[in-house]
């Protein structure tokens, strides 16, 4: 009973895995450096344009040039990238309006979600 095969459904697709030593997986997801540079100074526009509070301003200011200082870095790390742009898309939905947010993301291709 032992060497009877399991019941659960097995999925393979392009082909049988491939495990042993010397492979390589790249990752091509994230963001396009150029358009969060694009993405941060629509953003600190937008928090100039608006009329939100000075503290609201400050927290995206501050966002926003924590995101940039990684931008502009040797070697921007993904992560943090990811990391920062997260943080900034959050201070923009909090202290902007979502017309706002919307329009600013749409514009420069950069997903909401």
């Amino acid at each position: 009973m032992t060497e009877q095969q399991s019941q659960q459904p097995n999925f393979t697709f392009n082909g049988p895995t491939r495990v042993g030593n010397h492979n390589t997986q790249n990752n091509t997801f994230g963001h396009d450096p150029n358009q969060l540079a694009q993405f941060a100074r629509e953003l600190l526009a937008a928090a100039d344009s608006t009329g939100i509070t000075d503290t609201a301003r400050a927290r995206i200011t501050n966002s926003v040039e924590i995101l940039e200082g990684e931008l502009v870095s040797a070697n921007p790390e993904p992560g943090k990238l990811r990391q920062f742009f997260e943080n900034t898309k959050q201070a923009a939905l909090e202290n902007l309006p979502a017309l706002t947010v919307q329009t600013l993301f749409a514009a420069v291709g950069t997903p909401l979600a």
